[in-house]
């Protein structure tokens, strides 16, 4: 079965559409820009990335506790030597009723004026589909808690794991369509609020998304690839080195303005948070693929550890990879 895109681009959206979740003064006046006139739907399309990134986030984590215990095929599997009288119930992540009210939001928006298009249409699908699987996420928490497993010897978990494959799949193609329609609407406007900042000279704004677009780049280039852990060693590593190296020159600059204090005033930037934290963790990341894909041997400023070489086998270093930009997504979304 397909893995759900976020699985392997993590979080790769940004809010970058609203003016409470972009950096300085010239990318607020850019997200209030209208498109052939009419307004931007900047809380539509918001509420479209923030199901997104929850979906590639929490609710990705929270299926992989599931489903490293018991599989992501159609048939439920049980682990080798599993004992039923040892298992805790404890696997699931019940879903709270605030991310059912959330779908029905979802639902009555994407009817809304105005359209952002046919990723209207793929979220009148996807949040009824979400509130299904929902439900059954919830009904086997509550199977598996009680332990009613022992009574029945897994007779309704064996039919609600075959439910739960089904809503799965049905569900993550919904999510990877509305992924691709939204990367549309976010692309257009990283274009136009990126070219506003370097002609106002917001060179900090400018070079924090900057580092944010290259490190989605590298994510997107990945999944296009069909490249994830299992088989980092046939990307090419050449490509890889061109893509980091921009991924670092801008990472540089942005370091370089970040600590001019009035370059901060100019873009009425107050806040930048751990975002040069994240950055940096991004950065040690990639540093770690690229001495895979390379050869050569870690250094002392790669990830502390993550996704190195242990007993002859590769540890997640494209998996790090993602978890560190969307860190670092995160703490962009909160600078000030």
């Amino acid at each position: 079965m397909k893995k759900l895109l976020s699985i392997t681009i993590s979080v790769v959206l940004i809010v970058l559409l609203s003016a409470c979740n972009v950096v300085g003064d010239a990318t607020k006046k850019t997200s209030q820009t209208k498109n052939n006139g009419a307004p931007t739907d900047l809380a539509k399309s918001n509420a479209y990335v923030e199901l997104i990134n929850y979906m590639s986030g929490w609710l990705n984590l929270a299926e992989g506790n599931y489903t490293s215990k018991f599989g992501l095929e159609e048939e439920m599997q049980f682990p080798k030597n599993f004992d039923p009288a040892k298992f805790d119930g404890s696997v699931l992540n019940p879903i709270t009723q605030a991310s059912f009210d959330e779908a029905d939001k979802l639902i009555a928006m994407a009817s809304e004026k105005p359209s952002i298009g046919p990723a209207d249409e793929t979220m009148k699908l996807l949040a009824p589909k979400l509130k299904e699987f929902y439900a059954i996420v919830n009904e086997m928490d509550t199977y598996y808690r009680s332990k009613e497993f022992l009574q029945d010897k897994f007779e309704k978990g064996k039919e609600l794991h075959k439910k739960y494959h089904t809503l799965y799949v049905e569900y993550s193609e919904l999510g990877e369509k509305l992924y691709l329609e939204m990367s549309e609407v976010t692309k257009k406007n990283e274009l136009e609020q990126m070219k506003r900042l370097k002609e106002e000279g917001y060179l900090i704004g400018y070079y924090a998304r900057s580092v944010v677009i290259r490190s989605k780049e590298i994510q997107e280039d990945f999944y296009e690839a069909g490249i994830d852990d299992s088989n980092l060693g046939d990307y090419d590593a050449s490509k890889f080195r061109e893509k980091y190296d921009l991924l670092t020159a801008d990472i540089e600059q942005f370091l370089k303005y970040s600590t001019d204090e009035d370059q901060m005033a100019k873009e009425g930037i107050k806040y930048l948070g751990m975002f040069g934290d994240a950055m940096a963790r991004t950065k040690g990341a990639a540093t770690d693929i690229v001495q895979f894909l390379e050869k050569t041997e870690p250094s002392e400023s790669s990830s502390a550890g993550s996704g190195r070489v242990t007993t002859g086998e590769r540890i997640g270093l494209i998996e790090n990879f993602d978890k560190r930009v969307s860190d670092m997504i995160g703490r962009y979304n909160q600078i000030r």
